[in-house]
């Protein structure tokens, strides 16, 4: 039977990230299944097929009577900033806007964490994503992307492909799809290494 492990138990009462894709859809799902009270945060990024998106997200939502809020880009991205970083600062403005107290849940699983690691070291300063920062909570840090599609499949769940993730302009689409074969040709344990490094960051906060 295909589990989820978790970095720490899901509140009662949340707000759920969801983009339609595999991973948030996923992590709905366990909600459900968990019997959370889930209000479901949808940001529409403004770009070729977000009403594809948004309209998925409204029809799964009233299937499944969860309330749904919807966010959208409304300014300009100022010159200079980088695509990626503005939408990413937009979504998260949104998300505190809608949180009313409540923790918001976004569903980065291992894979997310290792190429987190990866971008950033090649920065000079590796960075694992916190499992929790303020109001945000990541409880499905632990799970390979692998075991989020084995509960898809196994539990038959809807959800839609975003085609800018196979956009190699951008850059974490570009260590994903092109370089991290590499990493892992390398280091085949990374996603060992980097789950360590989280189970290290949960054992310090809980001492």
């Amino acid at each position: 039977m295909t589990y989820l492990k978790l970095t720490e138990r899901i509140p009662k009462n949340i707000c759920l990230a969801l983009s339609g894709g595999v991973d948030s859809m996923v992590g709905l799902d366990f909600c459900i299944k968990m019997k959370r009270n889930v209000t479901a945060l949808h940001f529409n990024h403004g770009t070729k097929d977000s009403k594809k998106y948004e309209d998925f997200l409204l029809r799964e939502c009233a299937r499944l009577d969860i309330k749904l809020i919807v966010g959208r880009i409304t300014s300009p991205i100022p010159k200079g900033r980088s695509k990626e970083d503005f939408w990413r600062e937009e979504r998260y403005n949104f998300f505190k806007r809608c949180r009313s107290d409540l923790p918001v849940i976004t569903c980065h699983h291992l894979g997310d964490a290792v190429e987190t690691w990866v971008f950033s070291s090649m920065k000079g300063n590796p960075k694992i994503i916190p499992y929790k920062r303020d109001y945000i909570l990541r409880p499905f840090l632990l799970n390979n992307k692998e075991r989020i599609l084995e509960w898809a499949e196994a539990s038959s769940i809807n959800f839609i492909s975003d085609k800018t993730n196979l956009d190699l302009s951008f850059d974490r689409n570009f260590i994903r799809h092109e370089m991290m074969p590499y990493v892992k040709r390398i280091n085949p344990g990374i996603e060992k290494t980097i789950k360590k490094k989280i189970l290290s960051s949960i054992k310090e906060n809980n001492s």
